[in-house]
């Protein structure tokens, strides 16, 4: 078992590698089906060769070894090898969009989070796994204004 953990382990982290410069939301469904594919053909090849129920428990335990592999991995990469990891803003908005969605669920008022985050941060502010939001200030004649925008990079 623990030769198959340590495939598990390995396929994770190349599975994370081979998809770092995806762009994920498009391919969820993609791979949820190969997932599922993958977990069932594993149970199909170990019953084979052990009763089914030992087959299901085993390729139970080799999913979670490889999830909380990706999970490790992913959020590694985020937190410390992205592209965008010296820009500053709170760690749940380099790890997962969930921060975004969590903060802004009850008022819908995004812009004020983001009025938040470059008051604590500063100009450029890292609000998402792939963004990062920068204040612009404008001044005219009559009054100065200021906004901020957000890009995906």
């Amino acid at each position: 078992m623990f030769g198959s953990a340590f495939l598990a382990v390995v396929a994770a982290i190349f599975f994370h590698l081979s998809i770092i410069r995806q762009d994920i939301e498009f391919l969820i469904l993609h791979l949820g089906v190969l997932y599922i594919a993958v977990f069932c053909a594993i149970i199909i090849v170990l019953s084979g060769h052990v009763k089914f129920t030992t087959a299901v428990v085993q390729t139970t335990g080799l999913a979670v070894v490889f999830n909380t592999t990706l999970m490790a991995s992913v959020l590694a990469y985020r937190l410390f090898f992205h592209r965008i990891r010296k820009f500053p803003g709170p760690v749940g908005a380099r790890v997962s969009k969930l921060w975004q969605v969590h903060k802004v669920w009850g008022n819908l008022q995004a812009y004020q989070l983001f009025d938040k985050a470059h008051k604590e941060y500063g100009d450029f502010v890292r609000i998402g796994m792939l963004q990062c939001a920068y204040r612009v200030f404008i001044s005219s004649e009559s009054n100065g204004t200021q906004f901020s925008r957000s890009v995906e990079i």
